[in-house]
């Protein structure tokens, strides 16, 4: 009798043992150590981070502030600019890593902004240039349209001329946003007065 409870315990034993060695993994997005985060969530973040922008990203137009980087929703640039003359998405072709993406232009009488989306989304689409010859739109230094030279070497005493063909005081201007590299705020000079403010993020 003694030696059938031994037994017995012997087989529960071996069988608590063998369902403790297969006990069922995590499913692939549960968080396997105090504070990592979901692969999706931390890729949002990042691409966040890259499309963050200094003050001098900015416009101010009478309704609001347009903003480079920043997505067409979050700025309701209809409220902003009014009703596009033009509005055109076309799909990128032979563009690299680029091909598939899509690029939307909005034409106003004075003003022409692009703005993008990747391949993979398609439905909302962030600032990449946008260009205005308004003289109510202001940078965020108080420069316009209309505004001199020298008003301009005033507020942005870092500016550089650009390397673009033109010699003389007349040509462009350009100023590197600070933290992007290849994001620039466009100065065109024409008889010594800004005729064109430019906001524009070349990809690199």
């Amino acid at each position: 009798m003694k030696k059938m409870i031994f037994i017995a315990m012997v087989w529960v034993i071996l069988i608590i043992a063998v369902g403790c060695t297969n006990a069922p993994e995590p499913p692939p997005d549960h968080l396997q150590e105090e504070g990592q985060q979901p692969e999706v969530e931390a890729s949002f973040q990042e691409e966040a981070s890259q499309r963050s922008i200094s003050d001098d990203g900015i416009l101010h137009f009478s309704e609001g502030s347009v903003v480079l980087l920043a997505y067409e929703d979050e700025m309701n640039l209809e409220e902003i600019l009014g009703t596009p003359l033009v509005e055109e998405i076309v799909i990128l072709e032979n563009a690299d890593t680029f091909t598939g993406s899509h690029e939307k232009t909005l034409a106003y009488e004075d003003t022409r902004l692009v703005l993008f989306s990747p391949a993979q989304d398609g439905r909302r689409f962030y600032l990449i240039n946008i260009e205005t010859e308004n003289h109510r739109v202001t940078t965020n230094r108080g420069i316009s349209p209309g505004s001199t030279l020298d008003d301009l070497m005033l507020a942005y005493p870092e500016v550089t001329r650009s390397l673009d063909g033109t010699s003389g005081i007349d040509g462009r201007y350009e100023l590197v946003l600070p933290d992007n590299p290849y994001t620039y705020l466009f100065f065109y000079i024409e008889e010594g007065k800004v005729v064109k403010l430019q906001l524009i993020h070349e990809f690199a």
